[in-house]
C-alpha cells in the first residue's frame, strides 16, 4: 500500500467522518425539531381541551344559578319586597337561600338586590352596606337594568373580582323593578380544573385597567401590569415570566417540567380584554421520553457512522490493494488524462464559433450555465443567450475588435434558457488561419453573477428589494441630463404612506414594515416599462421616476396606483383619512429646461406632496409647472 493511497484513505475516511457527523447534528436537530411539534401540538390538544372544559363549566355554572334565580324570584314575597323596597323583608325571605347557596360550593360568594336605577337595595352577603350607586362602577348591573336582559360575565366591583350571574326583575304586572345578582369566586375554575386534573393548573392573569374601581387587592399578586388570582398564585409568580410574549414557555419545579401558555382572552360585554386564563401543563412524562429516545437515536447513530466507517476502510484496504497490482505509471497518466479533461469540461466555461458567429463547441459547463444542452447551443448563433437590454454599442466594439484580430476581455449581461439573468467575464480570443484571415474564434468566460448580485445589494433598500435612497439620487440626476439632451419628458412622484407613523402605534413595527413591503410589491408590479423606477428614500417615503410619460399620462397612472393600494383593504384604524391605508402622492411631469436640476424636480415633486397632504391626503396632486 503506498502513502498516497494511504493519504487519500484517510483524507476520504475524515471527510465521511465529519459528514455522518454533519448528518447526525442534522438528524438529531430535525428529531428534536419533531419532538418539539409534538409538545406544541400537545399544548394546542390541551389548551383547547382547557377552553372547553372552561366553557362547559361556565355554561353549567350560568344554568345552575339562573335556575336558582328563578326559583327564588318565584315566590311573590320576594317580588314584593324588591318592589317596595322593604330590605328586612327581603333579608328575611332570601337569608336562607344564601346560606344554602354558600354551603353547598365555597365559591358562592354574593347576593346583591338592585333598585332599577342601579342603587344597591341589599347586599345578602354585607347586609350593613346598602344604598351606593352603581352606574359608574358596575357596567355590568347598568347593561343588565338598562337593556332588561340578563346577562353573565367577569366584573370587579369595590370590594372584589367574581364571576356575576345578573338576572332582572319584574313584577307581577311585567314592569321592570330591579335586579338581582350573584357572585361567584373566580378561583372555582382554577380549583374545579386542579381537583379533576391534577397535571394542570390554572390562573386568572387580570389588567390593571379592569382592576380600577377594586378598592381592596391584598388578596391578589401584583404581576406586571396586571394582577394574578389562582388556587397557585406563589407557582404561577415564579412560571409566569418565563412565557414573556412568547407562544409558550417552560418552567420547572420540585423536578416536574411545564408548559405554560395562555389559553383564552376574557373580554367585558364592551369588548375590552378583562383577564388571560394562563394554563400551567405537565410535561414531564413527555421530556422523559423526549429525552430516552434522543439517546436512543444517538447511540444508534454512532454505532452506525462507526460501522459505515469500518466497512469503507476494509473496502478502501481491498481497493488499494489490487490497485498496486497494476501499472502504476499507465494508470496514472490515464487518470490524468481523464481527470484533466473532466476538469475542463465540467468546470471551464469555454464555448467556440466561427467567422459567422455561429457556435460550433460548448463544454458542459457552459450547457450548465446557459441551461441549453449541447445539442441546442451547436449550430446555434453565439447571440443566444445575448440579454435584450444589452448595449448594441457594446457589441458592436467586442465583435469589431474580435474581428481585427484583438482580444476583448469585459463584463457581458447574459440570459439562461430559463430567462435567467448571469453575468460572465468574458475572455474572447480570436482564431487566424495561416494567411491571418479571420475564421472564428474563442471564449472563456467565468461566472460572476454573484458579484453582481453583491453590487447590486449597495442599490437595493434590503426591507422592499426596491432602488435606495443612493440610487435614486445619482439615477435623477442622470434622468434629468439625459431628459434635457433629448427634449424628452420626464416624471418625478414622491409618495408618503398616510398616517403611517399612527400605523406603527397601533399594529406594531412588524405590521408597518409589512406595509411597506405590499406597497413595495404594488409598485414593482405596475412598473412595467424599462424606463420605470421606483425606490424607497424614506422611513415610509418612496419616489418613482419615469420616462417619455405625459402629465395628463402621468397624473392617470398614478391615480391608478393610488386605487391599488387602497384596494389592498388595509385596515388602518388611526389613519385621519380613511377606514383603509391610503397613499399621498405629488407628481412632477415636464420636459426639463436648461437650468433645471435634481433638487429643483425633486422639490417640485415634493410640494405637490405637500398640498396633496394639506387637502386631506388619499389623492394625487400634480405640480402646477407640470407642462399639459
Amino acid at each position: 500500500m503506498t502513502e498516497q493511497y494511504r493519504n487519500i484513505k484517510n483524507t476520504t475516511l475524515l471527510r465521511l467522518a465529519v459528514t455522518l457527523v454533519f448528518l447526525l447534528a442534522a438528524f438529531i436537530f430535525a428529531s428534536y425539531l419533531g419532538f418539539k411539534e409534538k409538545l406544541e401540538n400537545k399544548l394546542s390538544h390541551e389548551t383547547d381541551h382547557l377552553r372547553s372544559f372552561y366553557n362547559s363549566e361556565l355554561s353549567s355554572l350560568n344554568v345552575l344559578n339562573f335556575t336558582r334565580i328563578y326559583n327564588l324570584l318565584d315566590n311573590t314575597e320576594v317580588i314584593d319586597a324588591i318592589e317596595s323596597g322593604d330590605r328586612i323583608k327581603l333579608y328575611t325571605l332570601v337569608k336562607r337561600n344564601f346560606d344554602l347557596f354558600a354551603s353547598e360550593s365555597s365559591f358562592f360568594k354574593n347576593m346583591h338586590f338592585h333598585t332599577e336605577k342601579n342603587i344597591t337595595l341589599l347586599r345578602v352577603h354585607l347586609p350593613e352596606e346598602y344604598g351606593d350607586d352603581l352606574t359608574k362602577t358596575r357596567p355590568l348591573i347598568a347593561r343588565t337594568n338598562r337593556e332588561k336582559i340578563p346577562q353573565s360575565g367577569l366584573e370587579s366591583g369595590l370590594h372584589g373580582i367574581y364571576y356575576r350571574i345578573v338576572q332582572p326583575v319584574f313584577n307581577g304586572k311585567g314592569k321592570h323593578i330591579g335586579s338581582v345578582e350573584f357572585g361567584i369566586d373566580p378561583t372555582y375554575f382554577t380549583h374545579l380544573l386542579g381537583s379533576q386534573h391534577g397535571d394542570k393548573k390554572l390562573a386568572f392573569v387580570f389588567t390593571a385597567s379592569s382592576l380600577k374601581n377594586l378598592e381592596e387587592k391584598d388578596e391578589l399578586i401584583k404581576f406586571g401590569n396586571g394582577y394574578l388570582l389562582s388556587d397557585y398564585n406563589n407557582f404561577f409568580r415564579k412560571a409566569l415570566p418565563e412565557m414573556q410574549d412568547k407562544k409558550f414557555g417552560t418552567y420547572k419545579e420540585d423536578g416536574r417540567n411545564y408548559m405554560i401558555a395562555p389559553v383564552l382572552k376574557l373580554n367585558s360585554y364592551e369588548g375590552k380584554n378583562i383577564a388571560t386564563l394562563v394554563a400551567a401543563i405537565d410535561i414531564t412524562s413527555d421530556v422523559d421520553e423526549i429525552r430516552y429516545d434522543i439517546l436512543i437515536l444517538i447511540i444508534f447513530s454512532i454505532l452506525a457512522a462507526a460501522v459505515i466507517l469500518l466497512i469503507t476502510n476494509m473496502g478502501f484496504n481491498i481497493y488499494i490493494r489490487k490497485l498496486d497490482k497494476t501499472n502504476e505509471t499507465l494508470k496514472q497518466a490515464i487518470d490524468e488524462l481523464t481527470y484533466t479533461h473532466n476538469i475542463i469540461d465540467q468546470y471551464v466555461i469555454y464555448s467556440e464559433a466561427d467567422a459567422n458567429g455561429t457556435l460550433t463547441g460548448v463544454s458542459t459547463a457552459f450547457c450548465d450555465i446557459s441551461g441549453y444542452t449541447r445539442d441546442e447551443l451547436i449550430g446555434a448563433a453565439h447571440t443566444i443567450i445575448k440579454h435584450p437590454d444589452i448595449d448594441q454599442n457594446q457589441s458592436r466594439q467586442i465583435w469589431n475588435a474580435v474581428v481585427s484580430g484583438n482580444s476583448w476581455n469585459g463584463d457581458i449581461k447574459n440570459v439562461k434558457k430559463d430567462g435567467t439573468v448571469f453575468w460572465v467575464n468574458a475572455n474572447i480570443i480570436p482564431r487566424m488561419d495561416d494567411k491571418g484571415n479571420f475564421i472564428g474564434y474563442s471564449s472563456i468566460i467565468t461566472d460572476i453573477t454573484d458579484r453582481k448580485r453583491v453590487e447590486e445589494l449597495t442599490i437595493t433598500d434590503e426591507h422592499t428589494t426596491l432602488f435606495n435612497k443612493s440610487h435614486f439620487n445619482r439615477l435623477l440626476e442622470n434622468e434629468v441630463r439625459r431628459a434635457q439632451r433629448n427634449r424628452s419628458f420626464l416624471t418625478l412622484a414622491i409618495i408618503d404612506v398616510d398616517y403611517f407613523k399612527d400605523y406603527n402605534d397601533t399594529y406594531g413595527h412588524l405590521k408597518g414594515d409589512k406595509v411597506l413591503r405590499r406597497v413595495a410589491m404594488t409598485l414593482k408590479m405596475l412598473l412595467k416599462r424599462a424606463g420605470d423606477h421606483a425606490f424607497r428614500i424614506g422611513g415610509e417615503e418612496f419616489a418613482v421616476i419615469c420616462i417619455d410619460m405625459s402629465p395628463k399620462e402621468s397624473f392617470e397612472f398614478f391615480e391608478t396606483i393610488r386605487e391599488h393600494i387602497y384596494n389592498l383593504k388595509i385596515e388602518h384604524a388611526a389613519s385621519g383619512a380613511d377606514e383603509y391605508l391610503t397613499i399621498s402622492a405629488g407628481v412632477y411631469s415636464a420636459v426639463p429646461s436648461p437650468d433645471d436640476t435634481a433638487n429643483s424636480t425633486f422639490s417640485k415633486a415634493d410640494a405637490a406632496l405637500y398640498i396633496s397632504k394639506q387637502q386631506g391626503r388619499n389623492r394625487v396632486t400634480l405640480h402646477e409647472d407640470s407642462e399639459v
